[in-house]
C-alpha cells in the first residue's frame, strides 16, 4: 500500500524533472514490435491486483506516448487517476497528459494540463505549453514559453525539436521578432521531414516579407500555394493575400474572392478563424455591414472558446456599435438598417449605450414614417430592458410616435404603465401634454382639459385650443387661438404661418360660433399684420361681417377645418420638446 501513499511518477521520475518526456528511455520495449510491447505491458497489468497495477499500467502510459499512441495513453492516465484520485493533481501525469493532448491537437486542454501546479514553472512544460500556444495563436506567451525552454530542447528527439523550432520561428514573426525566427529556422536540421520543409518554407517566405523583400517572398508563397501538403498551401495563399493587401498589390474586392474561396476550402483551426475576420474586415471597409458582421458571427460561433473567436466577437460589437451608436448606420437605407439590427439584435449592449442604440434607430425610423417598426423597437425597449426614469422617459417618445401615429389609446397605455412618483420636471411636463392630447384623440375633452388647465407654456396652449376646436366649443377655441398669439398683434415683425394660421382659425372659430364682437376685434388687432401677408385675401373673407359670409367662407372654412390639428400639434411638439435622450439609470 506503499505505493497508494505517495505520487507515482515520482517514485520513477528522472533527473530533468516530472515534466520530461523521457521518449528514448520511455519507448523501449521487451517485444519485438510495438503492438507485441504494448500486449506484454497489458500482460502485467492485468496480472496484478488493481490496488497495485498503477506502477504497471504508468510504464505503459509512457510507452503509448513515447510512441505517439496519445488517445490510449489517456485512457491509461485517467484509469490511474480513477484508481487513486490523489494522484490527478500529480505533475508528471499532468505534463504526460497535456502532451498527449498536443498530439491530439486538443491545444487548449493541453495548455490546461501543462499550467496546473508547479508545472507553470518547468522548462520541459513550458516546451509543450509554448508548442500549443502557438498552435492556438496565443503567441505573447508561447514566445515567453518557447525562450524558457531552450535550454532543455536538446534532451527531445529531432522530430519535437523540429516542431519547437517551427512554433518558435512562427510566434516571432507574429510578434515581430524576426531575429528570434530567424535564428529558429537555421537551427533547423537539414534532413527533416518533408511536411517540415515546407512549413519552414512558408515562415522563410513571411520572413523576406517582413524583411522588405516582397517580391522573392509572393514568389515562394505562390510556389507554395501549389505544395501537395493542403495544411500549409491554405496558409500560403492566406499570408499571400494578407502580404499583398498590406502592399496595395491586390484589389479589396479580388482579395475578397480568393478568401471566399479559402474559407469553403479549409475549416477548423486557427487559418479559418484568420480568414474571416479577415473578411470580416474588408467587407466593413466596403460598407459591407451585413457580410462583415456575418463573416466574425461565424467565427465567434465556430470557435466560443478561442482567443481568436473571442477577438472576433469583439471586433463584431465594435461594428455594431459603431453603426448603431455612431453614424455609419445613416449612410444605409432606414428599413436596411432596421433589418441588419434585427439579424444582430445579440449585439445590443446592456445599459445606456444599447438604450440610446434603439433611440436612435427609432428615431431614424420616425423620420421615414415607418413609425410602426419604430413603436415595436421601444415597446420592446420598455417592457424588457428599462427601469424607473429611463423608462418613463422611453415611454413618452413612444406615446410620442403613437399619437403621431393615430394611436391615442396605445399612447395612453404607454404614459399609465410607465408612471413614477419622481421624474425631471421637462420629461414630468412632456408626458402630461402627450397624456391631454391622448385624451383629446378619444373624445374625453373635459378630462384632457382638467389635466392641462394649469399650464401656460406654449405647447399647453396650443393644445386648449386644439381641443376646443376638435370639440366644436368655437367661442374658446377662438379665445384660445388668441392665447396661443399672446400680444403679436402689438409686437414688432411679421407673423410666421403658424401664427397667420392661428389668426385664421380664430377669425373662423368667432364666425362659426356667431361672436361678431370678438370677430371684430380680431379684425382690428392683425388686421394691418394680416394685409401685409400672404394671407391677406383669405383674412379679409374670413373677418367679413357674419350675415354676409358665403360661399368663399364656407370654402375657406373647410379648407382649415380640414388642416389636422394632430399632425401640426406633434410636428411643433417634435420641433419644441421632444423628449430628451433617457438619463442614465439601471438597465435589466
Amino acid at each position: 500500500m506503499l505505493f497508494r501513499s505517495e505520487p507515482v511518477v515520482q517514485l520513477l521520475t528522472g533527473k530533468q524533472g516530472p515534466a520530461f518526456i523521457d521518449f528514448a528511455q520511455w519507448g523501449k520495449g521487451d517485444g519485438k514490435t510495438v503492438s507485441e510491447t504494448i500486449n506484454n505491458l497489458r500482460a502485467a497489468v492485468a496480472r496484478l491486483p488493481e490496488s497495485e497495477g498503477n506502477r504497471a499500467r504508468l510504464q505503459l502510459a509512457r510507452y503509448l506516448l513515447a510512441h505517439e499512441l496519445a488517445p490510449e495513453a489517456i485512457g491509461e492516465i485517467n484509469v490511474i487517476t480513477s484508481i487513486d484520485a490523489k494522484l490527478a493533481g500529480d505533475p508528471g501525469l499532468l505534463a504526460m497528459k497535456g502532451a498527449a493532448q498536443y498530439m491530439m491537437g486538443r491545444y487548449a486542454d493541453a495548455r490546461a494540463s501543462l499550467s496546473a501546479g508547479n508545472l507553470g514553472n518547468d522548462p520541459h512544460a513550458a516546451l509543450w505549453r509554448g508548442m500549443a500556444e502557438a498552435k492556438i495563436a496565443d503567441y505573447i506567451d508561447a514566445r515567453h514559453d518557447l525562450a524558457a525552454s531552450q535550454s532543455v530542447l536538446r534532451y527531445y528527439p529531432q522530430i519535437w525539436q523540429t516542431k519547437a523550432r517551427l512554433a518558435r520561428a512562427e510566434t516571432g514573426i507574429a510578434q515581430g521578432d524576426l531575429a528570434s525566427a530567424n535564428d529558429a529556422l537555421d537551427q533547423l536540421a537539414p534532413d527533416i521531414a518533408p511536411r517540415d520543409s515546407v512549413e519552414a518554407k512558408l515562415y522563410a517566405a513571411q520572413l523576406l516579407a517582413k524583411q522588405g523583400h516582397l517580391n522573392e517572398s509572393l514568389s515562394r508563397l505562390t510556389t507554395l500555394e501549389q505544395t501537395d501538403y493542403a495544411p500549409i498551401a491554405a496558409r500560403a495563399t492566406f499570408v499571400r493575400v494578407d502580404t499583398q493587401l498590406q502592399a496595395k498589390r491586390i484589389k479589396p474586392k479580388d482579395a475578397i474572392e480568393t478568401l471566399e474561396k479559402l474559407r469553403y476550402r479549409w475549416r477548423g483551426d486557427d487559418l479559418e478563424l484568420k480568414v474571416l475576420r479577415k473578411l470580416g474586415a474588408l467587407y466593413f471597409a466596403d460598407n459591407n455591414w451585413r457580410d462583415g458582421l456575418g463573416m466574425l458571427h461565424m467565427a465567434a460561433l465556430n470557435f466560443p472558446n478561442t482567443d481568436l473567436g473571442r477577438e472576433a466577437q469583439d471586433d463584431m460589437r465594435k461594428a455594431f456599435n459603431d453603426l448603431f451608436l455612431g453614424d455609419k448606420a445613416d449612410a444605409m437605407p432606414p428599413v436596411q438598417a432596421l433589418a441588419l439590427f434585427y439579424d444582430f439584435i445579440e449585439l445590443t449592449p446592456i445599459g445606456r449605450d444599447g438604450d440610446e442604440m434603439i433611440r436612435r434607430l427609432s428615431d431614424r425610423l420616425v423620420s421615414v414614417d415607418l413609425l410602426g417598426p419604430a413603436e415595436q423597437l421601444l415597446d420592446h425597449q420598455v417592457r424588457e430592458r428599462l427601469e424607473g426614469v429611463a423608462r418613463a422617459s422611453i415611454a413618452t417618445r413612444l406615446a410620442m410616435i403613437y399619437l403621431l401615429d393615430r394611436k391615442p389609446k396605445e399612447a395612453l397605455a404607454a404614459i399609465n404603465d410607465t408612471r413614477q412618483t419622481r421624474l425631471p420636471d421637462d420629461i414630468g411636463e412632456q408626458r402630461r401634454i402627450l397624456e391631454a392630447r391622448a385624451l383629446a384623440g378619444l373624445k374625453q375633452y373635459d378630462t384632457a382639459l382638467d389635466l392641462i388647465a394649469d399650464d401656460d407654456t406654449p405647447e399647453g396652449k396650443r393644445l386648449r385650443a386644439d381641443i376646443y376646436w376638435e370639440a366644436n366649443n368655437w367661442d374658446q377655441a377662438g379665445a384660445k387661438s388668441e392665447d396661443v398669439l399672446g400680444t403679436r398683434w402689438s409686437a414688432a415683425g411679421a407673423l410666421s404661418p403658424e401664427e397667420r394660421a392661428q389668426v385664421m382659425r380664430a377669425a373662423v372659430a368667432y364666425s362659426l360660433g356667431g361672436n361678431q364682437a370678438n370677430l371684430d376685434r380680431l379684425r382690428q388687432r392683425y388686421g394691418e399684420k394680416m394685409s401685409a401677408s400672404p394671407d391677406a385675401k383669405s383674412f379679409g373673407v374670413v373677418t367679413e361681417p357674419i350675415e354676409r359670409q358665403g360661399v368663399a367662407f364656407r370654402d375657406l372654412a373647410k379648407t382649415i377645418a380640414q388642416v389636422d390639428t394632430l399632425q401640426a400639434f406633434m410636428t411643433e411638439f417634435k420641433k419644441q420638446g421632444a423628449p430628451p435622450p433617457a438619463p442614465k439609470t439601471a438597465s435589466n
